[in-house]
């Protein structure tokens, strides 16, 4: 792969229905490049080098990457996704599966891809490398990164496109694992998911695989789905909510970010964009609502703290000199960690 110089890179936090947040902000962030330039407009994977995503911010950055969708190609895609998998409460994990992998299969279709597409991309030179993680349901400590790029250190995983969105997407117990391949090649993926919902270090380590810690980075952005809210312990709740604690907890995406921006946000290239208020998980009926979600959002990138940001994020996103490298990021990141 040819190696940019000045990297943009792109990390999509997991969240299902609540991705139709990042794509809102993404939305906003486009308009904002693409706004009084002297060339047609482009789209996100013309304007940034490299992506990586977990669940459905998996499923996006393929979209935007490897399939070179515009926004609002990919939001109305997403509409239709949700609409027939996330929003269907009485379906099995199986059929809920075989829901998403119809969607991508008509996807695939009317944009003329063939069903068996491959994820790798080795044929393009000059495109946007993506990623987007997933778990081996026999041994879900590690995370896999399942990659549209070669690199030295792993072997290429001949995997399509339509099954590194299952795998991604594959959060149990609402889907079932995917299968891929037979006999001793054969491999189930289960999603990231807990633990894994916020991919922005993965991204950083990927970078530096496929470009060399020696590379600037421009920017380093991370789209959120909007703070859950504050998880507390109720009393009474016995087994069942220590349970929920420990889920909610291993999902929170915000207090990784937290965490990053104390590690690395004196670099200067590190944006962080998510809802801060009005999407907490106690609004739980308005939180399957789509139109919802979209006015929260809206209202979030209207506030003129971040819409000031999301400007100083475009104009930074093409300087000509950055003093960072990958190496650098990856090292500032390491030694905050052990201390």
């Amino acid at each position: 792969m040819e190696t940019s110089r000045n990297l943009r890179l792109v990390s999509f936090d997991g969240g299902g229905v609540r991705s139709f947040s990042q794509l809102i902000i993404m939305r906003a962030i486009m308009h904002q490049l693409n706004y009084n330039t002297n060339e047609a407009p482009k789209l996100p994977w013309e304007r940034f080098d490299f992506m990586g995503g977990s669940g459905t911010g998996g499923l996006i950055a393929i979209m935007f990457a490897r399939l070179h969708m515009s926004v609002e190609e990919v939001l109305d895609e997403f509409d239709i996704i949700v609409e027939q998998v996330y929003n269907q409460e009485d379906i099995s994990p199986s059929e809920r599966t075989a829901r998403l992998r119809s969607c991508m299969e008509d996807l695939m279709k009317r944009r003329n891809h063939p069903l068996d597409a491959k994820l790798i991309d080795e044929k393009s030179v000059e495109t946007c490398a993506c990623f987007v993680l997933s778990r081996l349901r026999v041994n879900t400590g590690p995370k896999i990164c399942l990659r549209s790029y070669p690199v030295q250190s792993f072997p290429i995983t001949p995997i399509t496109i339509i099954d590194a969105v299952l795998a991604t997407c594959a959060i149990q117990p609402q889907f079932d694992p995917v299968v891929c391949g037979q006999g001793y090649r054969k491999k189930e993926y289960v999603g990231a998911g807990i633990g894994a919902n916020n991919p922005i270090r993965e991204v950083i380590a990927e970078a530096q695989l496929v470009f060399g810690g020696d590379t600037n980075v421009a920017s380093l952005l991370s789209l959120g789905n909007g703070h859950p809210g504050i998880i507390t312990i109720s009393s009474g709740g016995g087994e069942l909510g220590l349970s929920k604690v420990i889920w909610d907890v291993m999902n929170d995406c915000t207090q990784t970010a937290r965490e990053v921006e104390q590690q690395i946000g004196t670099a200067g290239v590190y944006f962080r964009f998510s809802v801060e208020q009005g999407m907490q998980a106690d609004h739980s009926k308005e939180i399957a609502d789509s139109s919802w979600i979209v006015a929260q959002t809206e209202s979030y990138i209207e506030d003129p703290a971040t819409h000031n940001r999301i400007g100083t994020f475009a104009r930074g996103i093409d300087a000509s000199i950055q003093p960072i490298t990958i190496t650098q990021l990856s090292t500032l990141r390491r030694s905050t960690e052990s201390i």
